[in-house]
């Protein structure tokens, strides 16, 4: 809850609000791109699509590392994942530092539906960064850390990156990035992402006199 929030967050606020804030020409893809460029002039080797599903440990250190494609050696090993995922997931439980019941009390951060909607116009009220906080911010953070579940009246953030960047949609069209925060390990279905999706739009429909809804080109969900 944001009475809970330690005062060191404020720095966060300060950033954005002071310092403002960076925007890469191309997507935040492109600095993936560029990291990966770097290390690869170094000789390191990517494997993706290669999701970890175990760590074989042997007198302590881990010895191999499971995917898809089976067992690996490494020399080392840098997790980078979640910890809770990393313990509860990817080692055996006599390794683990602390136990499901402990796990059970913890109060996890949120989660987010995140939508990417193209549209076939351009939206000129939609700034590059629009917040829709505009509803009660004490009921969605109680339904996302107290009485979890799905939001009775969402806020949510909406990126449209094609206001500073050409590049990332066609000529005449707009980029979109829709976050709606939301509470970890509640039900998540296709219907009720449609069901959100209809509702977090008809907002900036209203704002912008826009219907963005009947302009779309393509559109994908993820939580």
């Amino acid at each position: 809850m944001p009475e809970d929030t330690p005062a060191l967050y404020s720095l966060m606020n300060y950033a954005g609000l002071k310092l403002g804030t960076g925007y890469p020409k191309g997507g935040f893809g492109k600095v993936i791109e560029a990291m990966q460029k770097v290390c690869e002039a170094q000789g390191v080797v990517f494997h993706t699509d290669s999701p970890v599903t175990h760590f074989h440990v042997v007198d302590g250190r881990i010895d191999q590392i499971s995917t898809k494609y089976g067992d690996s050696p490494y020399d080392g090993v840098i997790a980078s994942a979640d910890y809770h995922h990393v313990e509860e997931q990817l080692l055996d439980p006599s390794l683990r530092n602390y136990d499901a019941n402990y796990w059970g009390k913890r109060v996890m951060a949120p989660s987010s539906l995140i939508f990417y909607p193209g549209v076939t116009c351009k939206i000129e009220k939609l700034e590059h960064h629009t917040l829709f906080f505009d509803a009660d911010l004490k009921l969605h953070a109680k339904e996302i850390y107290k009485d979890p579940q799905w939001p009775t009246k969402p806020l949510f953030y909406v990126c449209c990156p094609s206001k500073s960047d050409d590049s990332v949609a066609p000529a005449g069209h707009e980029n979109l990035f829709i976050l709606m925060p939301l509470a970890p390990g509640i039900e998540d279905t296709e219907m009720l992402r449609e069901e959100y999706f209809a509702l977090i739009m008809n907002r900036p429909e209203d704002y912008t006199g826009i219907s963005i809804k009947s302009s779309l080109d393509y559109k994908k969900a993820t939580v």
